[in-house]
């Protein structure tokens, strides 16, 4: 593939979707409820967005929404900024490391209805996730909003249940791989590290990330709910769950 951005973000969104089982349905609970507890024109805060597919289905679906993306991945950030299926005007994206303690100030924006994210926190440690959870606190508006969809696993799981899930995923995936259609995140990486266009961002990338292939912190769905209440959201539950992958939501 060439470095247009727009044939990247489409093999993105194959790949996700064949990654993680179930990411359109969580999507579109979600949007279901900001929409519904936030109204039809929220301010949402798209916390380590990626290449802004959040954001850009949200908007999507939202016609009179916007959306403030943050990351600090510089290959998928350009990405983001350069796909032509995104309202860019309603859509603005943000480099910052969510491990560091300036990201707030980075954003030169606050008093979210809403702040998502999928399948991007588990990068952070404990002490960097219960820091980021207050500082999303301190974000968002009054009555304002936060929803995780990530691979949440409970400290009393069954070993068991946890291996018949990471069995039914992983079927989901090989019956995905024959459609031929998807590549996997590795080879999604390994193409876009051969396109020329890509080489000084991809080099950037390595050393922000040098442990990229070590990246996940089993946080607990315990501490998640201890993490937020220590920040001061008053409710806190899962709303949705295929598996191990489940939406968990805070109410501020």
């Amino acid at each position: 593939m060439t470095g247009n951005a727009d044939k990247w973000i489409y093999a993105w969104e194959l790949q996700q979707n064949l990654e993680i089982k179930g990411r359109e349905e969580r999507f579109s609970f979600m949007f279901d409820v900001v929409g519904h507890y936030s109204g039809t024109k929220p301010k949402i805060l798209d916390l380590a967005c990626g290449p802004g597919s959040l954001g850009g289905k949200f908007t999507a679906r939202y016609p009179h929404a916007t959306s403030v993306g943050v990351d600090y991945d510089p290959v998928l950030l350009h990405l983001a900024r350069s796909f032509s299926g995104y309202d860019h005007n309603r859509m603005r994206f943000v480099e910052a490391d969510l491990g560091k303690d300036d990201w707030v100030t980075l954003l030169n924006s606050r008093d979210f209805d809403a702040v998502m994210s999928t399948t991007a926190l588990h990068w952070l440690n404990e002490s960097s996730l219960r820091r980021v959870y207050g500082e999303i606190y301190s974000l968002l508006g009054e009555n304002g909003i936060f929803l995780n969809g990530d691979h949440l696993y409970p400290l009393n799981e069954n070993g068991a249940i946890k291996e018949l899930f990471n069995n039914l995923r992983h079927k989901h995936q090989e019956q995905e791989k024959t459609s031929g259609k998807a590549l996997t995140w590795n080879q999604w990486w390994e193409e876009i590290s051969e396109v020329e266009e890509f080489r000084e961002l991809l080099e950037e990338r390595k050393r922000r990330y040098p442990n990229a292939d070590r990246h996940t912190h089993e946080v607990s769905l315990e501490q998640h709910r201890e993490f937020l209440r220590d920040a001061g959201f008053r409710a806190i539950e899962v709303g949705w769950q295929d598996l191990d992958n489940r939406v968990l939501i805070a109410l501020k």
